[in-house]
């Protein structure tokens, strides 16, 4: 549910991690499609989501809601960094992923990869079922070019053929 004090104030963000997954919502490339077919879908900015917000809108104040969905990642990303906010970890994993989405999009593969690499390291502290989402997002959703650079976590089915394999070879 959004809520208008808590994004501000900072103790939570999910508003700003929900907008920025309703705004790419409709972009359904294929699995790991390649740059330029990801780059081409629309997700809608910050200034269309304001629109449909109604009487809402007056949330969306320039200082907390810059004018690209990567910004708005970044700098929730930053606060909880300088330790400003700190946010629990689904929150900060869903920032890097959204983070990493934004950016790809964007065509900075470099700071997506960084927020890749961000999130592989923080995913050791969330549960399986929202380890696999993560997982399952990172590998079906983002450009071929980002996998391959930011290598994603194997499925869990991919660990299980790999570990009967090994057994094989060594039974």
């Amino acid at each position: 549910m959004l809520c208008g004090h808590a994004d501000g104030q900072g103790r939570s963000a999910w508003n700003a991690i929900y907008l920025m997954r309703i705004a790419r919502g409709h972009c359904r490339p294929e699995k790991q499609p390649t740059l330029a077919q990801f780059r081409a879908e629309e997700p809608l900015d910050p200034a269309a989501i304001s629109k449909l917000a109604g009487p809402l809108a007056d949330a969306f104040d320039a200082a907390h809601w810059p004018a690209r969905w990567v910004d708005v990642a970044q700098a929730r990303l930053a606060d909880h960094q300088a330790g400003r906010r700190r946010y629990p970890g689904l929150q900060h994993c869903s920032l890097l992923f959204e983070h990493a989405w934004y950016a790809a999009h964007a065509g900075d593969l470099q700071a997506a990869a960084q927020s890749l690499a961000r999130l592989r390291e923080a995913l050791v502290q969330l549960v399986p079922s929202d380890r696999a989402y993560f997982t399952e997002s990172w590998n079906d959703t983002l450009p071929a070019e980002l996998v391959l650079e930011a290598t994603p976590p194997r499925r869990p089915a991919a660990r299980k053929q790999a570990h009967k394999k090994a057994a094989r070879r060594n039974g």
